[in-house]
């Protein structure tokens, strides 16, 4: 979603996630459900995606 919106960072992706139902929706999170804090996807980023896979 970062990329095709034109988001600059995680935490900036999350303030949206928790302000806009539709991309709640898009990524199934409920409107009664917390958004996942930016650290926690920043470091799945970082822990996941550091080899290199793109």
């Amino acid at each position: 979603m970062q990329v095709f919106e034109g988001f600059r960072s995680v935490r900036f992706t999350c303030r949206q996630i928790h302000s806009n139902v539709t991309y709640r929706w898009f990524l199934g999170i409920s409107p009664f459900q917390p958004v996942p804090h930016h650290s926690t996807i920043s470091r799945f980023l970082w822990e996941r995606l550091r080899g290199g896979a793109f």
